[in-house]
């Protein structure tokens, strides 16, 4: 059998899908959850897009990043954090002057 093949019916192959996961400031419940069912799908990372969360690098925001980060660590996943609240990248939320 082809080595590929093998190593992905015997669950031992790399991760290849980091799904968007949209934050628009959902409760802990539903942020747990949604980790869960994309552990749950074999995707072991997820890309952090923040564009639609209401308090982008405010109070809530960090708080729901430590629920996901929390998850991610129970469950060996990578998060990756896109690093802005909209295009073009490099606005910092607002804290940097233009």
């Amino acid at each position: 059998m082809n080595c590929k093949i093998e190593k992905v019916l015997n669950d031992h192959s790399g991760n290849y899908i980091f799904p968007f996961f949209w934050l628009r400031g959902e409760d802990e419940k539903t942020l747990r959850s949604y980790m869960q069912k994309i552990d749950e799908a074999n995707m072991k990372a997820v890309c952090i897009e923040s564009r639609p969360h209401p308090d982008f690098c405010g109070p809530k925001w960090w708080e729901d990043m430590d629920i996901i980060l929390d998850e991610a660590r129970k469950r060996g996943m990578k998060v990756w954090i896109l690093d802005d609240s909209h295009f073009p990248t490099g606005y910092a939320g607002g804290a940097m002057a233009g």
